[in-house]
């Protein structure tokens, strides 16, 4: 099982990097990326 854990903890570290290769995809401004996240958090 820590296997496992140790995955999603992997996994989750990547959500940062794949958030900004996203917003750099679509040509987010810093204004909307602080937008989006700001939603995202609700």
């Amino acid at each position: 099982m820590a296997d496992a854990g140790l995955s999603l903890a992997r996994l989750g570290a990547g959500d940062g990097e794949i958030d900004q290769r996203v917003y750099r995809l679509y040509g987010l401004t810093p204004e909307e990326i602080k937008t989006v996240e700001e939603n995202a958090a609700r």
